[in-house]
């Protein structure tokens, strides 16, 4: 049985997913048709278990999104 993902593993991929967002949409090309696996991986990877760790995720979901409008506007 594989041992359960880390607090911070978690949080990298849903920052991650956060990411792959803001790329799928700023392409505007194909990839937009992609977009919306982004935030169903962030909902799979989000930890559920208090509504601390749930304001985390989001937050990780959010600033993975805003890192990229910084990075490449």
């Amino acid at each position: 049985m594989a041992s359960p993902m880390t607090m911070p593993l978690a949080l990298a991929g849903t920052f991650a997913a956060g990411a792959f967002t803001r790329l799928a949409v700023g392409m505007g090309t194909a990839e937009i048709y992609f977009a919306w696996v982004g935030p169903l991986a962030a909902l799979a990877l989000s930890d559920t278990t208090s509504l601390r760790n749930l304001g985390y995720s989001a937050a990780a979901f959010g600033f993975g999104i805003v890192a990229l409008l910084w990075l490449a506007p």
